[in-house]
């Protein structure tokens, strides 16, 4: 399916997308969303452990 806007034809429907981070949250993430025998792969992909981790929060000093 196709819906033109001001000339130009843009498909609707049925395409689908999402990332997910290979994150502890990420991971849980798939967990909840992805069924077999797509969860599976995901994760033999990924490996065992996360490879992405949330940055440790700048701690900036101020004068009193």
């Amino acid at each position: 399916k196709y819906i033109e806007l001001e000339g130009t034809s843009y498909p609707i429907g049925d395409i689908f997308r999402r990332s997910y981070a290979n994150s502890a949250n990420g991971r849980k993430q798939v967990q909840e969303e992805i069924a077999e025998p797509y969860f599976s792969a995901v994760m033999a992909v990924w490996g065992e452990e996360p490879t992405v981790f949330p940055e440790e929060p700048e701690i900036i000093e101020t004068e009193a």
